[in-house]
């Protein structure tokens, strides 16, 4: 009877094992990559016109705020990325971009970013530049060694001799990135495309690197909107007042593009 009870054990420690080793494993999950559609782009917005930022919605206007790790914050640079074709075939292409993550730091030492959607982001591929509307950015996991952020918006593709959209269509992204070693991060990215009319084109792995270009320092104004004050009011609202930090809101400065 011991010997049944032992071999029954070893079994079910067995199961058990695998079963976390294939939670750990599962590949990166999205929200709307089994729809065949999604919401088109904008008419101003779609291939063949002349891109005008005026065309843009308006930006920076969700509120709200989430703590990251301290790894994560700072001004980040992003050179090349890798991304999988099939099976076994991989590409690398030019896509430089800066990204700032971390906007407050209360008197705590806690960093928080700001929900401030809807915003751009430019990617420089050469020649054409990759204006990048993120709609919904909603953080799925922050731990000390790990954050994983879904975005949902559009990917206009303009030529830069022309300022003609080239390219225009809607995205879900899942990134999950991770610290590296000297000031470095490493993202892992599942892309899932849709065309300007809103279609599925299917679902793309890829991967880069990040340098800290500048580390972490509040950003407390950009483009009108007073994220010092914002953070303040937040903290009152959410019960922690005594975390509010303790200092005068900087003016002027902060980096180009948040």
């Amino acid at each position: 009877m011991q010997k049944t009870t032992r071999v029954c054990a070893f079994f079910i420690s067995a199961i058990s094992l695998f079963c976390i080793q294939l939670c750990d494993a599962q590949p990166l999950q999205g929200g709307i990559e089994s729809n065949d559609t999604i919401g088109p782009v904008a008419p101003p917005l779609q291939a063949g016109a002349t891109f005008d930022e005026h065309n843009l919605p308006a930006l920076h206007t969700r509120t709200g705020w989430y703590m990251v790790p301290g790894w994560f914050a700072g001004l980040w640079h992003r050179e090349t990325q890798t991304n999988k074709i099939g099976l076994f075939r991989t590409v690398t292409q030019v896509s430089r971009r800066d990204r700032l993550r971390g906007y407050q730091i209360d008197k705590n030492g806690r960093i928080w970013q700001a929900h401030d959607e809807p915003n751009v982001v430019i990617v420089d591929t050469g020649k054409a530049l990759d204006y990048i509307l993120d709609r919904v950015l909603q953080p799925l996991t922050v731990r000390d060694d790990l954050v994983v952020i879904r975005f949902v918006g559009s990917d206009i593709v303009v030529e830069k001799s022309s300022r003609r959209i080239v390219r225009s269509g809607q995205r879900e992204e899942i990134q999950e990135l991770r610290p590296g070693a000297n000031n470095t991060l490493h993202c892992q990215s599942k892309l899932t495309r849709f065309d300007q009319n809103g279609k599925n084109l299917g679902t793309i792995s890829g991967s880069w690197d990040e340098t800290l270009i500048k580390p972490f320092q509040p950003l407390d104004y950009y483009q009108g909107r007073n994220y010092f004050q914002d953070f303040c009011q937040y903290l009152q609202s959410i019960g922690q007042a005594d975390a509010i930090p303790r200092r005068q809101a900087v003016s002027g400065g902060g980096p180009t593009q948040p």
